[in-house]
């Protein structure tokens, strides 16, 4: 049929992720690709250098000059407000398969980082 191939095309890493996502959150494409490249961009950190998800996430979505303002906001809201670990846990929800592994630790009430490892149990 005209000059398009019928046959499906193969989904990049980024469609085969973003489609996860999807299939996991309620937003829409827009959002989904948003998250999905603030989250490869948190990825490219270190260990050392990540602070929660939810304010590695947040940093992450706004431009640079922006960044430390957000981080320090974001800090205080889980801290203050927000039950504990709950960015690591829609972190484990979202990106985590089945009895994968979390690289973010989990934090104390001085969030201070401990050393031990989260597992998403089904």
């Amino acid at each position: 049929m005209g000059t398009t191939s019928s046959a499906p095309q193969a989904l990049t890493q980024e469609q085969q992720d973003v489609k996860y996502l999807g299939e996991r959150m309620p937003f829409g494409d827009e959002e989904l690709y948003r998250v999905y490249r603030a989250y490869r961009a948190m990825k490219s950190k270190s260990p050392e250098e990540r602070i929660s998800f939810l304010t590695d996430i947040g940093v992450q979505s706004v431009p640079p000059p922006q960044q430390q303002e957000r981080s320090i906001l974001l800090q205080a809201v889980e801290h203050k407000l927000l039950p504990p670990n709950l960015g690591n846990r829609l972190y484990e929800a979202a990106f985590l398969k089945s009895a994968a592994d979390s690289e973010y630790t989990t934090m104390n009430n001085k969030g201070a980082v401990m050393t031990t490892t989260t597992t998403k149990e089904d």
